[in-house]
């Protein structure tokens, strides 16, 4: 996933020739019966960030591509493996900083991928880097609750409840677990999962939660009672009235993350090389069923009247 737009040491951009092509397709299939804003991830390299270079020449062409293709934002997904210092951090923050006023100085918007390991979890540095903060670890797994929890404590307490959106690995359905033999075992059971999003929506008055399928280098089936959980989150165990338009390929391969909060679902889901058209049922949308081809990702905003993300 992810390579839509990469920043190089030097500061300058790699992006692919097909930007606008793949937020056309996603923002035709979806807007007959829903709200779609589309931000593509991206990825810089780490030298950029600490050299400064990422700053100084990579804002404005990554905000540039990013408006002439049609997007609605970017999403960064920065995961550097060594140098794990708040000075990287506050280096990664400055730059994020900078391309937030520019992108929003074109009515676009920003997102983070945050975690609870490097310099991802230095959250007050990060406060006002981004428009928007998904998490990856450690909620993706339900190993430890009581570290998940205080994880979105400590999140919501630096950046604000309104611009989190909380991370779960998904479970598979019984029988389709060979198909998440490429990624860890989350572990979500239905007390769990349903205990934890309780404490999201009671306690922690997150935005709404990403689904990180489990299954997502060979797609098998979500387990029902994650689905049901979900439902359940968002208000009511109905799933939304109006199927969604998807356009997908013929080989479905991609990354794929869904979110739902308690009045809305949104998500992020990869654009097609080979588009072909189908109807993806309510469930479908629930379970992170939104698929494509490597190379872009679709933000969505689903059953919220207003559009209001």
């Amino acid at each position: 996933c992810c390579g839509q737009m990469h920043v190089n040491a030097d500061g300058t951009i790699v992006a692919k020739d097909d930007l606008a092509y793949v937020t056309r397709a996603h923002k035709r299939a979806l807007e007959p019966s829903r709200d779609l804003t589309y931000h593509a991830v991206f990825s810089v390299n780490d030298t950029a960030v600490m050299s400064g270079s990422a700053r100084l020449n990579a804002v404005q062409p990554l905000a540039d591509k990013a408006e002439d293709a049609g997007m609605d934002g970017l999403l960064c997904d920065y995961e550097p493996s060594h140098n794990y210092t708040d000075a990287h951090a506050q280096a990664y923050s400055d730059f994020l900083m900078d391309l937030r006023m520019e992108l929003q100085s074109r009515n676009m918007t920003l997102g983070m991928d945050v975690a609870g390991w490097g310099i991802l979890d230095k959250f007050e540095i990060y406060k006002n880097a981004a428009h928007f903060f998904t998490s990856m670890s450690p909620t993706y797994n339900a190993q430890n609750m009581t570290r998940n929890r205080q994880f979105v404590k400590d999140l919501t307490t630096a950046v604000g409840p309104d611009h989190v959106a909380i991370g779960l690995g998904s479970s598979p359905e019984k029988g389709f677990e060979k198909n998440c033999a490429r990624m860890p075992s989350y572990n979500y059971t239905n007390e769990t999962l349903t205990a934890f999003l309780a404490f999201l929506h009671d306690d922690a008055l997150v935005s709404g939660v990403d689904v990180w399928r489990c299954d997502i280098d060979d797609y098998g089936k979500t387990a029902q009672f994650f689905i049901e959980a979900l439902q359940d989150y968002r208000g009511g165990s109905a799933p939304p009235s109006n199927p969604l338009e998807a356009i997908v390929a013929t080989r479905w391969h991609a990354r794929v993350a869904v979110s739902v909060g308690p009045t809305r679902t949104r998500g992020y889901a990869l654009c097609p090389a080979v588009p072909t058209t189908r109807t993806a049922g309510s469930d479908d949308v629930l379970a992170g069923h939104v698929r494509g081809a490597p190379g872009c990702s679709a933000r969505l905003n689903l059953a919220e009247p207003s559009g209001r993300l």
